[in-house]
């Protein structure tokens, strides 16, 4: 659609397409609705998409032949040399409008406002998330080092009482194999060795020391 304006004596034509234009102001010439009965199809498709087509809306909308508008965009001289108008070359939106100067300045200010107003609502939800995400993250944390420290204190109770306990006067075959210090306590399974004291089975799980068999299973031996 091309608007034809007077600038100071010389006609400046904007070949533009409307769709493209910010702050186009329209009479609204014709408005009309066309109520339709759905069929079996249109039923079936509005049940499953939760769109009910309940008719068909038209408009027109025309710009008054005489009105006097505010373009805000980039003038430049074609080749016929007459002078076009169109959107900037730096990607900003070509303005066409009814409005005054101060109107536009007025409602665009009024945008900036409101995303303003987006973003910081947004950014405090995203802040109040985060927050939250991190401290549910310390908290289990926390409750983790908590639980790993209570049970390297249990396990440090457990060597204190078994090395009280055990008999100092042993062979070397009552030894286990690995630190040769302590008695054998473990029997290791399906290989079935009794080969290594409850310490030095806390830090062999793959294979037997002796048959190199993989380990299943552990579990305590008492040798009589």
């Amino acid at each position: 659609m091309d608007f034809i304006s007077e600038i100071i004596g010389e006609t400046v034509i904007l070949g533009l397409d409307s769709l493209i234009l910010e702050l186009l102001d329209l009479d609204v010439i014709s408005d009309k609705f066309e109520p339709m009965s759905p069929g079996v199809i249109d039923h079936v498709w509005g049940f499953f998409s939760g769109v009910r087509q309940r008719g068909l809306q038209t408009m027109e909308e025309m710009l008054r032949d005489g009105s006097y508008i505010t373009a805000i965009g980039e003038l430049r001289q074609s080749k016929s040399g007459a002078l076009q108008i169109q959107p900037p070359k730096d990607g900003l939106p070509l303005y066409l409008t009814t409005a005054t100067k101060t109107t536009i300045l007025r409602r665009l200010a009024g945008s900036k406002d409101f995303l303003r107003v987006v973003l910081v609502v947004f950014g405090a939800v995203a802040a109040v998330v985060s927050c939250r995400i991190a401290y549910k993250y310390l908290k289990r944390k926390r409750r983790r080092d908590q639980e790993a420290s209570v049970k390297q204190q249990l396990a440090a109770g457990r060597r204190e009482r078994r090395a009280k306990a055990r008999d100092k006067d042993l062979g070397e075959l009552q030894l286990c194999v690995v630190c040769t210090i302590n008695p054998k306590e473990i029997i290791l399974l399906p290989c079935g060795h009794v080969c290594l004291c409850e310490d030095c089975s806390d830090n062999i799980n793959d294979f037997c020391p002796v048959c190199r068999h993989n380990i299943e299973s552990k579990a305590p031996a008492f040798i009589t």
